[in-house]
């Protein structure tokens, strides 16, 4: 039938076929085209967010109130006079975390209490964070105290636990020296004296600890 205009008839346009991609091969997707009033970007990508950095192995297990916690019973032992019984410097160590922890406990849970600008912090709020806060102090010293405790089982000469007792506060912080410095990426000898001069500012806050 002839067209009206007087113009040929177009052929009718042919839709490209959708076929699966072959195997193996990666199907793209193109980029959606951004249409007026539509409010689709041209581009869309996106991004995996980058992972956090590790923590330090030194401040996951140490934090200053156990360091404190491992000073104040080695200044226990120090200040040790011979002939005590194994089992009276046991409990001394105990007592002495216990008392150094509510004492800190108290003074934090009163220092956090209330308001400070447009902070407010309840008593439960107080308690709570003088808990977590202090909890090192008790963490300190679990390896010594664990020490003297085999010695008061007889699992070890009371000689040897003692002994070990006096020394593991002074290693533990040792290990942390050398892992400060090893952090920094310092050569072995420098994590060394490192090692050796916390190990020496222990002992002589412990010395100190145990003189009064």
């Amino acid at each position: 039938m002839p067209c009206p205009t007087g113009l040929p008839p177009r052929a009718p346009r042919r839709l490209p076929r959708l076929g699966r991609p072959a195997r193996g091969s990666t199907a793209t997707i193109p980029p959606v085209a951004a249409q007026e009033g539509n409010g689709v970007p041209q581009n869309v990508s996106v991004s995996t967010p980058p992972s956090a950095p590790a923590t330090p192995l030194r401040y996951v297990i140490a934090t200053p109130e156990a360091i404190y916690g491992t000073i104040l019973v080695s200044g226990v032992l120090a200040g040790t006079q011979p002939g005590v019984p194994l089992t009276d410097v046991f409990f001394s160590g105990i007592l002495a975390s216990t008392a150094i922890w509510t004492a800190h406990v108290v003074a934090v849970a009163i220092a956090t209490h209330g308001v400070r600008g447009t902070t407010s912090s309840g008593v439960r709020a107080s308690i709570s964070l003088a808990l977590t806060h202090s909890s090192g102090i008790l963490v300190g010293p679990i390896v010594p105290i664990a020490l003297l405790a085999l010695g008061v089982v007889g699992v070890l000469p009371e000689t040897a636990s003692f002994a070990s007792a006096s020394v593991s506060g002074l290693v533990i912080l040792a290990g942390l020296g050398w892992l400060a410095l090893a952090e920094r990426g310092a050569k072995w000898y420098v994590r060394l004296l490192g090692a050796l001069l916390t190990a020496l500012a222990g002992l002589v806050a412990a010395i100190l600890k145990g003189l009064i």
